[in-house]
């Protein structure tokens, strides 16, 4: 190895971080805070990591297969902005109210359509992502 990790003790400290996760099953752990994810999509990633072995897919056609069942908007992020291009026939935009506001909006527009209106407004990013997801079931 090389760099700062190269060292016997860097080693030891890596190795001991390692084995104090594994003890707790916590090598991989999703952030509990992660509102853009779906629920479908984190319980994906949970049944991928898990660290029993009989909870996980069983192949790798399995795990893609889960994957592409899923049904969500493709985001990007733009100026703080998120947009989601032809998802349900539809153009999306998030954004929040003003940018020391907590607060955003959802827009939308039909493809063929020129501008955005608002959907639904006045919630906070989490609850913003949750409404997209109950669209998604």
């Amino acid at each position: 190895m090389c760099g700062r990790y190269g060292r016997r003790a860097d080693k030891q400290r890596i190795a001991e971080w390692f084995r104090r996760r594994a003890s707790r099953n916590q090598i991989l752990t999703m952030r509990p805070n992660a509102s853009y994810l779906s629920k479908s999509l984190k319980c994906i990633i949970k049944k991928a990591t898990s660290p029993d072995q009989v909870d996980r897919f069983s192949s790798a056609v399995e795990f893609i297969a889960a994957l592409q069942r899923l049904d969500l908007p493709d985001w990007r992020l733009t100026d703080n902005v998120f947009h989601a291009s032809g998802w349900r026939g539809w153009d999306w935009k998030i954004e929040t109210t003003s940018p020391s506001s907590p607060s955003a909006g959802i827009f939308r527009k039909r493809r063929d359509s020129s501008q955005f209106r608002r959907w639904q407004g006045a919630l906070t990013l989490p609850q913003v992502f949750g409404v997209v997801e109950d669209l998604q079931e």
